[in-house]
């Protein structure tokens, strides 16, 4: 299990998160920078894959952080 994991990918949160999004099932928080004035998209992308869970948001900073449950897996 990954306790913190931070992305801050510059745009590539997109594909990252568009498929085969099973190792989300072993992170308990996410410490991400979405960059859609990049890349649009990713936002959809990276909540359409956390969408399965259970999660709470915070915004900090430029950062979200993404505390994941794991109940409805």
């Amino acid at each position: 299990m990954i306790d913190i994991f931070k992305i801050d990918i510059e745009g590539a949160e997109r594909e990252l998160f568009a498929e085969n999004t099973l190792w989300l099932s072993r992170i308990r928080e996410i410490a991400i920078e979405l960059h859609d004035r990049y890349r649009p998209g990713c936002s959809q992308s990276f909540y359409n894959a956390i969408s399965k869970y259970e999660f709470h948001q915070e915004p900090r900073g430029e950062n979200l952080m993404i505390r994941i449950g794991h109940r409805n897996v």
